[in-house]
Formats: structure tokens, sequence, C-alpha cells
């Protein structure tokens, strides 16, 4: 267990550093940056954000590993083949995006800045399967310096250009840096780990080509993908359709309320990565079912406890980090802390979805909530604003929630407290949006007496 907590500190630490650069030089960015040239850096993060979720092959292989046995190097090569050529097209694409559609949200993006987002697309693809990989080998020590090496990068580069007045094009250079030498490091920690396709001239025996894979991951991945946009049409889409019609300054003050919700997503990622690598493993195993459920309810418990820190702390840590002019609307933050509740319950309590050979019911439930969103966005948001966006990420990130809780259990039945987790759930939420200090209070004496109760078991055992 000490093991294992210790595994999710340093992924979480890890996560923050990583995902959370932006976040850790956002309130040097926001005082370099106009108002408006920062909504138009949120809308080219947010562009990027919609590319890497094209990737051809990382998300396929913590479920593909299980069965790769003697062909994990296959299976490897074959994942790396794919994401070179996803890198290709998607940079590809951003470049036209950018240059090509004259959308007026990047109206002042210039071919220098376009020729740099498209970098920063391309190594962010490549880079994917093998941090993956690092974590399917459990090989936290090159994950570590993956990570930190990129996050001192790009981190320190970002600074140091804007104090030289590069603006927009010094964040840009910075993250190709970053990215750049983040795959350098990933190569090296991966080295040696995949196999290129071929025929041994020495043997009629054919060794295992990637060809197999090459459609396994494809296959799997595909259905990620389609699920994957779904879930960027609930939480990615919508500021992208309010930057077009409500233009950059408006993105740029509704971004620092996601900025919020990102922090909270980031800590509890760490868990996420500890977690979602061995799930599989673990559900396999003879009481795997029943340490499944234990996870997961204490991950929702840790899950809770974020969100109520996020609204103590914001509306005091914020107002010292950032100009004035950024914080309009941060009255909205408790609705969108309960969607990013539902969103990140989901995510937990999904497992069943992904383990078809084709997880194609997850991609019909993301594109149906896609479609609902889109159509309440454009009923919602012209009748009731700001409100008509945060009412409709909690209608349907709730609706999602439901229906992937449903076919997960159809698929893979857990045995979980279902009214007691209902009842204790009802209440913290409404405790939430309350008193979130009450309820930090007393989660932080659940998980306190726990962890007292589990110490005192080990040493009565111990002396026994």
């Amino acid at each position: 267990m000490s093991a294992s907590l210790g595994q999710i500190g340093g992924y979480t630490l890890l996560t923050v550093l990583q995902k959370g650069i932006g976040l850790l030089v956002l309130p040097v960015t926001a005082s370099h940056l106009s108002l408006a040239t920062f909504g138009v850096l949120e809308g080219l993060v947010l562009l990027m954000v919609l590319l890497c979720l094209l990737e051809a092959s990382a998300g396929a292989l913590p479920r593909l590993f299980v069965e790769a046995r003697g062909q994990t190097g296959v299976l490897l090569g074959a994942a790396l083949q794919l994401s070179t050529l996803a890198a290709i097209l998607l940079a590809l694409a951003a470049w036209w995006v950018l240059q090509g559609l004259g959308l007026p949200l990047y109206g002042s993006v210039t071919p220098l800045q376009a020729t740099l987002v498209a970098l920063v697309v391309a190594l962010n693809v490549l880079l994917q399967p093998l941090l993956i990989w690092l974590r399917i080998r459990e090989r936290m020590g090159a994950f570590a310096r993956v990570v930190l090496s990129q996050c001192l990068a790009q981190a320190g580069t970002t600074l140091t250009l804007l104090q030289l007045g590069w603006g927009l094009d010094g964040v840009l250079w910075a993250s190709v840096l970053g990215h750049g030498i983040a795959l350098v490091l990933a190569l090296h920690g991966c080295w040696g780990q995949w196999h290129w396709p071929g025929r041994s001239p020495r043997s009629a025996v054919k060794t295992p080509t990637p060809s197999h894979w090459h459609g396994r991951i494809l296959c799997y991945q595909a259905c990620l993908v389609l699920a994957s946009l779904g879930v960027f049409a609930l939480h990615g889409l919508d500021r992208l359709l309010l930057g077009q019609w409500l233009g950059p300054q408006s993105l740029a003050q509704l971004a620092i309320l996601f900025k919020v919700a990102e922090a909270v997503a980031l800590l509890f990622a760490g868990a996420e990565l500890w977690w979602q690598p061995k799930r599989f493993q673990v559900l396999k195993q003879a009481q795997g079912p029943h340490q499944v459920v234990q996870v997961h309810l204490w991950m929702l418990v840790g899950l809770l406890a974020l969100a109520a820190m996020a609204l103590l702390s914001a509306p005091w840590v914020l107002p010292y980090v950032l100009p004035a002019e950024y914080l309009d609307g941060l009255g909205w933050l408790p609705l969108l802390m309960t969607a990013l509740l539902l969103k990140l319950a989901t995510s937990v309590l999904d497992l069943g979805c992904y383990l078809p050979a084709r997880p194609t019911g997850l991609a019909w439930i993301n594109g149906a909530s896609a479609l609902l969103a889109l159509t309440l966005y454009l009923v919602l948001i012209p009748a009731l604003g700001i409100l008509g966006l945060f009412v409709t990420l909690n209608l349907v990130y709730g609706l999602r929630l439901a229906l992937c809780v449903w076919l997960s259990q159809r698929l893979c039945p857990l045995p979980y407290p279902w009214r007691r987790t209902a009842l204790f759930s009802t209440f913290a939420v409404g405790l939430l949006l309350w008193q979130p200090g009450v309820l930090l209070a007393l989660l932080s004496g659940l998980i306190l007496a726990v962890l007292l109760g589990g110490q005192r078991q080990s040493t009565l055992g111990g002396e026994a």
C-alpha cells in the first residue's frame, strides 16, 4: 500500500509539472500578454489539444500490452510507426486551420506562429506512446527525467523570452523546445524496446511483424478517438465557440475559470496515471473486482477533497496573482466544479467500457453527449449567456456519467455499494456547494481515520 501511495504521489507531482506548466507560469504570462493576446493563446492551446486527441496509438497500448506477451517490442514498434504518420498529418492540419480557414479567432496568428504550433503538435503526438510505455513498464525514473527536463526547459525559456519582449512567439518557441527535449529523452528511455518488421535472413521463420498490431491498435484507438472527440465537444469546443462569438477577451476571462478546474484535474490525474495502466491486470486477479471497487471509492473521496480545496482557495489566491481584468466571472466557479466532478467521476467508474476489443459503446455515449451538448449550446447560450454554458455542462456530464456506469456494469459487473455511494455523493456535493470548508474537514478526518486504522492494524500484526 505504501509503495502504491508513493507512486501516486510521484505521478501526481510529475503530471502537475508536465501538464500544468502553463498554470505555473500563468501569473507571468498574464502580466506580459494583453487580454486579447492571452485569448488567442488559449485558442491555440485548444486547437493543439483537439489535434492531439487524434493521436493514433498511445491510448491502445495499456489494453493491448496485456495480450502482447512475447511481442511487446513489436507492439511498441507498430505504435511508433502509426504515431509518426499521425504526427505529420496533424502538423499539416494545424497549419492549414491557422492559415487557410480564415477563422476570426486566429486572424492575428502569423505564419511563424502557425509553424511553431504545427511543430508542437507533431512532437506531442510522437511523445505520447513513449510516455505511456514508460508508465506501463513502471520506469518512473525515466518518466521523471523526461517530465522534469521538459518542464524546466519550457518554463525557463518562457520566462526568459517573455522578459525579453517576445510575447506570444516566446511562449510558442518555449513549447517547441520543451517538447523536443522530452521526445529525445523518451526515445532514450525506450531505446531497444521496439522491434521493426522484417524477415530474419538466416531463418525461414518470419519474425513477428507489426501488421497485426497495426490493425488492433487502429481498431481500438479509433473508438477512443471518437470518444475523446465527444469529450472535447463538452470541454473545449464550448470555449472555441465562445471565442468565435464573443472574441478573444471574453475567452481569456472564461479561461481563468477553466484553469482552476484544470488544476484540480491535474492533481487528480496523478491517481489516474498510477491506476489506469494496471487496472486491467488487477481486475484479473482472484479478488480483483473487490480491489477495483475499493480503489475507485477512495479515488472519488480524493476527488471531492480536491474540489473543496479549489473552491476555498481560488477566491483568495487569484486576486494576488492575476490582473483584475482576468477575474470576471469567478462566481461561476461552483457550477463549473460540479461539472468537473461529474466528468472525472466518469473516468473512474467506466472501466468496463474499455474491456471489449472494440469499445464502441463509449464512442456512442460520447457522440450522443456531444450532439446533445451542441444542441443545448445553441439553445441555452443565446438565451442565458454564460449560465447556459454551465447548465449545459452539468446536464450533459450527468447524463454521460449515468450511461457510462450503466454500460460498464453490463460489461463488467462490480460489487459497488450503490445505495450508500449515492447517498454519500449527494450529501457531499450539496455540502461542497454550501460549505466546502466543512466538507474538506469531514473528508480529511475520514482519510486520516482510515490511515491511522491501517497503521494500527499493521502494528498489532507485527507485535503478534
